[in-house]
């Protein structure tokens, strides 16, 4: 329920994970803005660039980050262009070619950015109010293979989340595929 203390235990991880090594980003979903696509989702990639461009950040190869479709994640990560350089336009393709796309573009930057030394926390607030592109997007980044180093952290109000939800339909996905995956149910926290 809201205020129990959900995003308060996250934010106490967080110290800890950052203390170990770890880059820790977040995005926060909104009841009034499910109709764009992959809000929250961009809201921490574009903190997770600010935070590898800061003095100190551990920034890559900008080439290797987004590969050839970089042009696509400029668009919705105007700072990307500071680690990978201004990218060449794409060609005009179908809405469906161009989210896959995008999509193949995240998961590679971030399979990218996250190594053993440095991994990679995201998370996800409000879950219960997300839209299903970013449901999927977030589904896909969990269960790709080439994406270590990662751990998803996600809050929502079981109260708002039904049966018929696509997150309740992403989350059996993922135990379906054996992703590592653990469930917190919280009561009132102090």
């Amino acid at each position: 329920y809201s205020g129990i203390g959900k995003t308060s235990l996250v934010s106490t991880a967080e110290a800890t994970l950052v203390a170990g090594g770890a880059t820790f980003v977040s995005g926060k979903f909104d009841q009034f803005n499910r109709a764009t696509p992959y809000d929250s989702l961009i809201q921490a990639m574009r903190e997770l660039i600010r935070k590898k461009l800061a003095p100190g950040g551990a920034a890559r190869d900008g080439g290797a980050l987004a590969g050839p479709s970089g042009s696509a994640l400029i668009a919705v990560i105007p700072e990307l262009e500071q680690l990978i350089g201004a990218q060449p336009p794409l060609e005009e393709v179908s809405p469906a070619e161009s989210r896959n796309r995008f999509q193949v573009a995240i998961e590679r930057l971030v399979s990218t950015l996250a190594t053993r030394e440095h991994p990679l926390v995201f998370f996800f607030d409000d879950l219960q109010w997300a839209d299903l592109a970013s449901i999927d997007l977030i589904t896909s980044l969990a269960t790709d293979p080439e994406s270590r180093h990662v751990l998803f952290v996600g809050a929502y109000r079981d109260n708002e989340v039904d049966a018929a939800h696509p997150l309740t339909a992403a989350l059996e996905r993922l135990e379906s595929t054996g992703a590592s995956m653990d469930r917190l149910a919280l009561g009132p926290l102090s």
